[in-house]
């Protein structure tokens, strides 16, 4: 029997979960982003058709 050292721990490795922890990050960055921009572009739209009930009523 041989004993083999353990293995060198790896230089430059990010732990798990730092990983998951800076995408949640980015995803709670990106979502309300892509909110407002979604909303900012539906406005007209959304506004026209209340504009439109409020006329016929």
């Amino acid at each position: 029997m041989t004993n083999q050292p353990p293995p060198a721990p790896s230089k430059g490795k990010i732990p798990t979960v730092v990983v998951i922890l800076l995408i949640l990050l980015v995803f709670c960055i990106l979502l309300p982003c892509c909110i407002i921009i979604l909303l900012s572009l539906l406005g007209p739209a959304v506004g026209n058709v209340f504009s439109n009930i409020i006329l016929e009523i």
